[in-house]
Order: structure tokens, then sequence, then C-alpha cells
């Protein structure tokens, strides 16, 4: 007598692992801290991204595209000076234009660009950003 297979087919539901922004630890607060920035006299807005996403908050937000553009070009630059010069990690960069500045801040693995306008108090911006248990700035 001969065994006969038997095909057994089972179906195992497929995991699927959603991280969002505010389950990562840290961005939550960071993100907070932005938004009360973003209220801030003088602010223009920000960009918060990571590897694989980003946040944007703009006023005006006819220009949100280029000051995305300038953001991701300025970190660019940065990697590539970082290469030519040996000078370790980025941690801060500061662009100033005629209208505004964008200061570029890496926060654990998010960057994080603000826009200000020229005559904002940086201190008293930074102090709130690192205030929400931030302290790699």
């Amino acid at each position: 007598m001969t065994k006969r297979k038997s095909a057994i087919s089972e179906t195992v539901p497929p995991v699927v692992i959603d991280i969002r922004e505010e389950d990562k630890p840290g961005t939550a607060d960071l993100r907070a801290n932005l938004e009360e920035i973003s209220s801030f006299e003088g602010v223009k807005g920000y960009i918060l991204r990571d590897s694989t996403s980003a946040v944007i908050n703009f006023e005006d937000t006819l220009k949100t595209a280029e000051y995305a553009m300038l953001s991701s070009q300025a970190f660019e630059a940065s990697e590539i000076l970082q290469e030519l010069f040996s000078l370790g990690d980025t941690v801060k960069l500061l662009v100033e234009c005629v209208d505004i500045n964008m200061h570029c801040i890496v926060v654990g693995k998010d960057m994080v660009s603000l826009f200000l306008e020229k005559d904002v108090d940086l201190a008293e911006i930074l102090a709130k950003l690192v205030a929400g248990d931030v302290a790699t700035v």
C-alpha cells in the first residue's frame, strides 16, 4: 500500500511592522518642540527628516519645495565636505541668505532644518529645541 502525500495548506497572515514617526523614541518630543517653535515670531518653518520620511511645516506653502531643496542640498554638500577634508560628522550648519537664515541640526538620526528671519534669537530657539530631552544638539 502506497502512502499518499497530503498537501497541507496553512494560511499564515503576513506580519506587518508599521513604525510611524510618533512611535520612534525621541521623535515625538522633537516634533512637539518644533511645532511650538514654529509659532515663534520670525520662524518661517521647519523640516524634520530621517532616512525614510520627512515632516514639513511652513507658513508660506508656496516656497516649501524651494526650502526642501535648499535643506537637502546643504546636508549633501556638508557630507561631501566632511569626506574631502576628514571633518567628522556634521552636527550643525548655518546658511545665511538675503531674507532668511537656515539652521540645520542633526539630532540623533533625525535632521532638522529651521528657517528663520534674520533677526530671530537663535539661542532661544535652540534652548526650546533641546528642552524636550534632545541632548545631542
